[in-house]
């Protein structure tokens, strides 16, 4: 019996992988056209998100975290970001291990309603991103953004607060 849910894992995370790749890379048609078929995708494959979601080409994706990505209404990811849910401990961290034998932490993962995440941005795990927020492209969000903020840089800083 285990080795069967073994299997059946191992099966359900290569499919989530196949379904991710096709969603990420669809080679012809523009995101306008594909986009709300690239969104219904990530909801198949666990990710958490509301209405209006469009998702860029390109956006690697925890697969194996989807299900701790929550994502608003209202949301725009552009082309080639990245989000990631889980990251070494680097609390066990000492002499005697070695970095492959350090655990991983499984985090949550929230964006906002109405979030703008700019092209070639990196979500870090454990992000909170607020409503209305705007990540500029190319930016490494570290820290949780606030509401109706604009971020940019490497790690990402406050560029400005939007009325």
């Amino acid at each position: 019996m285990r080795f069967f849910t073994k299997l059946a894992r191992f099966i359900w995370r290569e499919t989530k992988y196949f379904i991710w790749s096709v969603a990420a890379y669809f080679p012809l048609l523009p995101s306008f056209m594909f986009n709300p078929i690239r969104a219904f995708l990530w909801k198949l494959i666990g990710v958490k998100a509301g209405k209006n979601l469009f998702v860029g080409y390109g956006v690697y994706l925890d697969v194996d975290g989807t299900s701790r990505l929550h994502i608003g209404d209202d949301c725009s990811i552009m082309a080639q970001s990245l989000i990631l849910m889980h990251r070494r401990n680097i609390n066990e961290y000492s002499r005697d291990k070695l970095q492959h034998d350090l655990s991983y932490l499984q985090l949550e993962t929230y964006i906002g309603n109405n979030v703008s995440i700019g092209m070639r941005s990196i979500i870090m795990p454990g992000i909170s991103i607020g409503d209305g927020a705007v990540i500029a492209a190319g930016s490494v969000v570290t820290k949780n953004v606030d509401p109706y903020t604009v971020v940019g840089g490497n790690p990402a800083k406050i560029i400005k607060y939007i009325k």
